[in-house]
């Protein structure tokens, strides 16, 4: 089995604070870091560090070529991550408190510019008699073209649809094959917080494993 995770890739700004800026407040950190992150590029390092074949897909900006590079040291194909220019790559600013409660702020960048023409390129030669599996989350555009695409092309789909967004309800998600996601998010997905809410994901998704 072979993994293509068409996903997001960001730079997170993470500072170290006593207490979450306020409105008007000027607020020295303790300290930064530039780490990287996304959910994306998250679960493809932990595939390859399990040994997966897994090849990312998606946008990055020119500052955000560093991360290409660390994901080639883990042998992860990036043949099909492409650079903007003119776009940053998306970012996080991260407040970490004294506590370790966080607050993020969240910039697509990149991850936004992905067309449906970048999506063509990339599943064009993919195939489900190639065993591929698509991994897809909710932080890069071009979302429906690329669920409905991968389901024409017989692409089995796995999918973390957070952030939950309202688009995710339009999403032709009785083509996905496993969905992830926890309580509140399966509660905004189906508007039901009783028992009956499994029941209505389940009539939402009938191919998927929950």
């Amino acid at each position: 089995m072979k993994v293509l995770n068409f996903g997001s890739i960001n730079i997170d700004h993470v500072y170290r604070v006593d207490h979450f800026v306020g409105p008007g407040e000027t607020l020295p950190s303790d300290s930064y870091q530039r780490l990287p992150g996304g959910k994306g590029f998250n679960q493809t390092v932990a595939l390859a560090r399990a040994g997966t074949a897994v090849s990312h897909a998606g946008r990055i900006g020119t500052d955000g070529t560093w991360l290409r590079d660390y994901l080639d040291t883990l042998n992860v194909n990036t043949t099909h991550l492409n650079v903007s220019e003119d776009i940053p790559t998306g970012h996080a600013v991260v407040q970490v408190g004294s506590t370790g409660e966080n607050a993020i702020l969240l910039h697509g960048g990149a991850n936004h510019c992905i067309t449906e023409d970048d999506v063509d390129k990339v599943l064009q030669d993919i195939t489900g008699d190639d065993d591929t599996l698509l991994l897809l989350q909710n932080e890069i555009s071009a979302m429906p073209h690329l669920i409905r695409s991968a389901a024409d092309r017989g692409l089995q789909i796995v999918l973390n649809p957070a952030p939950m967004t309202r688009a995710v309800r339009d999403y032709a998600l009785e083509h996905v094959t496993v969905l992830i996601l926890n309580q509140v998010e399966c509660e905004q997905l189906t508007g039901r917080s009783d028992d009956a809410a499994l029941d209505a994901l389940a009539q939402r998704c009938p191919q998927a494993i929950i």
